[in-house]
């Protein structure tokens, strides 16, 4: 057991800082890469309806607040815009624009995962090895796992929504479990691409090792790393209009910085889920060595 994973079990935010501290950069060049993709395919795809002929005016009138307050065009611009939205070349080009997309996003992940791997198990990281091991098969592994979270969110979530005419509270309730019941599934992403465990074995270990009482402490840890972050992000934001007032090198900057930012919280994202798959992928192999080994670090250090 190395520094990191040794961390992990005693101080594991520390140790989580510790490990973003040495890949945010290599993260963030990954996340660049998906997101200037991504611009880069949706313009084309923009330029592609341009080119055919579409009428791209409808989503401007859209956005006009007095068109939205007149019934009868508010009922022609969906009239206008059903015509633009249900054409079966936009159907399939928004469909294959989606899917690249998707793909697009695991990838980031999966090579986030790489990059953190490397580091924690070799003390060092390198974006190349990564950015290598990173383009192969098990990035479509990692993207039917994140579908089949979102089904189960999804299916949960219109479950819950039924029951709103029943009792408000009781919806309210199945809301929460449901949300507290998510994170019990924390560890299936970073068990596949870290630990390289099936998706079906991805989801016995995250549903094992992440009990109701821990998925309870991620789900409040969460919250408040996320109010952390957007605060970070929006007084971030608010500074950068400074650069909104000069022309393209503004908008270059402002990119950049928004990329910077997304990159960071990846890495941390990143470097938190590795931790947690570690701490009890450690604590198995503790079990095998020593079956009380697990016990000498309490659970509370999660907090």
């Amino acid at each position: 057991m190395n520094i990191y994973q040794q961390g992990f079990r005693t101080n594991i935010l520390d140790t989580i800082f510790k490990v973003v501290g040495q890949i945010w950069l290599k993260v963030t060049g990954g996340y660049a890469i998906y997101y200037i993709t991504t611009i880069i395919l949706v313009a084309i795809a923009f330029l592609m309806f341009i080119f055919d002929g579409a009428d791209f005016d409808i989503f401007g009138e859209l956005m006009n607040p007095e068109n939205l307050r007149d019934p009868e065009e508010l009922k022609r611009i969906a009239d206008d815009l059903s015509v633009v939205l249900l054409t079966p070349r936009f159907a399939v080009v928004i469909g294959v624009l989606s899917i690249i997309v998707l793909v697009l996003v695991s990838w980031s992940y999966y090579f986030a995962f790489l990059v953190a791997n490397q580091q924690i198990t070799e003390r060092k990281s390198d974006f190349n090895t990564a950015f290598g091991k990173s383009l192969g098969t098990d990035v479509f592994k990692l993207l039917l796992a994140l579908i089949l979270i979102y089904v189960i969110l999804l299916v949960g979530s219109v479950a819950a929504a039924m029951t709103i005419n029943v009792s408000g509270y009781i919806a309210f309730l199945l809301f929460v479990l449901l949300f507290i019941g998510i994170f019990k599934l924390t560890l299936i992403v970073p068990a596949i691409a870290v630990g390289n465990l099936s998706i079906s074995e991805a989801f016995s270990f995250s549903l094992k090792h992440i009990t109701w009482l821990r998925a309870l402490k991620l789900f409040g840890i969460s919250i408040l790393a996320t109010f952390a972050f957007s605060m970070a992000a929006v007084i971030i934001w608010v500074m950068s209009l400074i650069f909104a007032f000069i022309p393209i090198l503004g908008q270059i900057v402002q990119l950049a910085i928004n990329i910077m930012i997304s990159g960071f919280i990846m890495a941390f994202t990143v470097s938190a889920l590795t931790g947690l798959y570690y701490r009890y992928a450690d604590e198995i192999e503790d079990q095998e060595e020593d079956d009380i080994g697990r016990h000498l670090v309490p659970d509370s250090s999660l907090s």
